[in-house]
């Protein structure tokens, strides 16, 4: 219990620093995607924006999962921190197919497109990525209990 009590303290304050850069990154690159897909001649060019983001919230996921592998096993840190990667790449993915698909038309499309398509798929792919860690290593706390248990 002890064990548990220890890495729930350190993977909260490790989510705590976390959190703000994340929540800092995403305002950043949101106003950036923006700003460029309105700027540019071609509005799928701004899809790099996303992507950089990605690259930078897999390195926040790395340290993540170098702390993780801790209280676990190594093994268990790195296939954690594969699932992760594989649902981020299907949710940037996502994300990259709408924008292509809504390019040439009305910003309606969009919006309806992120209503009905992604943000649906971007939860089933939370709660499976919730499954598949709690199946690997049954220890896994989630970002949800961290914060509730706080």
């Amino acid at each position: 219990m002890e064990h548990v009590h220890t890495q729930t303290d350190a993977l909260a304050a490790l989510y705590e620093e976390m959190h703000q850069k994340t929540k800092t990154g995403m305002w950043v690159m949101l106003a950036a995607f923006l700003a460029l897909s309105n700027t540019l001649e071609k509005p799928v060019y701004a899809m790099i924006v996303p992507l950089l983001y990605f690259g930078y919230d897999m390195l926040l996921q790395r340290k993540r999962f170098a702390l993780v592998a801790e209280y676990t096993s190594k093994d268990s840190a790195r296939r954690l921190y594969q699932v992760h990667v594989l649902i981020g790449i299907l949710q940037y993915g996502a994300l990259a197919g709408l924008i292509v698909w809504a390019a040439d038309r009305p910003n309606t499309s969009f919006l309806l497109g992120l209503i009905i398509i992604v943000i649906p798929f971007y939860w089933i792919c939370r709660k499976t990525l919730e499954f598949i860690s709690r199946k690997i290593d049954p220890t896994y706390i989630t970002e949800k209990e961290i914060h509730k248990a706080r």
